[in-house]
């Protein structure tokens, strides 16, 4: 969550960026073409600085693991060139893929530099994903192993299961496997892979298993409450709708932050409310940070609807 936060932050500043930047990057976009699974690629940017004052790189993020940048340099002289490595494994895709690396400057500027590529795997597991509340007793789903290009029947040679109590699988034939789970049994909440080897293929096909708690609302059009390079002295509206499947009410109108009022709460139906928020840049101790907001309702199921704070002051 920390990670998508931030992306989402960095992609917004980036958009007030100064129209002549501080640093000339060689490119900032490298097209893979089609690439094969299970490599990692190397792209070197060759990044100068254009002014006379020395500009340092005070952060770099990057929207997943699989992709790492490193400069040369933290900090670049006035004039002075040096080189982005950026590497991209390409292990967890299939079909078109596109990882943003973000650059934060001491100058306030943003950057961003993408890789895009279209990947081919071999093998995959149908479906590669599964996601189960841990509120359900019982659980089971047909995993089948699928190639693109081989022609010759599929083998499986093994299955490597998480270390997670009441999970086991019972193979269905060569190439398919019943995934069988007790997802109540599971008191730790996370992602975990499942690894199934096959014979003449020396890497795994990866499952993944999402076990989360059920989620008894939505927020539209997202949970986060946007406020990125505003000013200091004006308030700042932001409006989300909170769709439930059950009926609830909206029972306090404390955000428990003194920046950030609960304006309105406006109910549209039963299952559906209109929540207004005014940001108040003035009152916020800091000039940038993430917090969390809990809107507190009477649903036992609910609880409190978790929206997310994130804002960006400019003076």
């Amino acid at each position: 969550m920390k990670r998508v936060l931030l992306v989402a932050t960095f992609i917004l500043i980036s958009l007030f960026c100064k129209a002549s930047p501080t640093l000339q990057f060689s490119e900032q976009i490298k097209d893979l073409g089609t690439i094969p699974q299970f490599k990692t690629f190397t792209w070197k940017v060759k990044v100068k600085n254009l002014s006379s004052k020395p500009v340092t790189f005070t952060s770099i993020i990057t929207t997943c693991g699989c992709t790492l940048a490193k400069p040369g340099k933290k900090t670049l002289k006035g004039g002075e060139e040096t080189t982005f490595i950026i590497k991209f494994n390409s292990q967890s895709f299939e079909g078109r893929v596109e990882k943003i690396v973000f650059v934060k400057t001491s100058t306030k500027e943003m950057y961003d530099l993408r890789i895009r590529a279209i990947v081919k795997r071999e093998y995959y597991a149908e479906p590669s994903n599964i996601t189960v509340s841990n509120k359900e007793e019982y659980f089971e789903q047909l995993i089948e192993i699928k190639s693109f290009k081989n022609k010759k029947p599929v083998q499986i040679k093994k299955i490597e299961l998480p270390i997670l109590k009441n999970v086991s699988y019972t193979l269905s034939n060569s190439n398919s496997f019943v995934l069988k789970m007790n997802p109540s049994k599971i008191k730790k909440e996370g992602k975990y892979v499942i690894r199934v080897y096959l014979k003449n293929y020396k890497h795994s096909v990866p499952v993944i298993l999402i076990i989360k708690k059920p989620q008894y609302y939505s927020v539209y059009p997202s949970n986060n409450l946007l406020f990125l390079n505003v000013k200091e002295d004006r308030d700042y509206i932001s409006i989300v709708t909170v769709k439930s499947k059950e009926p609830f009410n909206i029972v306090s109108q404390k955000t428990g932050l003194p920046c950030l009022k609960l304006e309105k709460s406006e109910k549209v139906s039963d299952c559906n409310w209109k929540l207004t928020f005014r940001f108040q840049p003035y009152k916020a101790k800091t000039l940038s940070g993430k917090k969390t907001v809990l809107i507190k309702t009477d649903s036992k199921k609910i609880k409190d609807v978790k929206l997310n704070l994130v804002f960006h002051i400019i003076k």
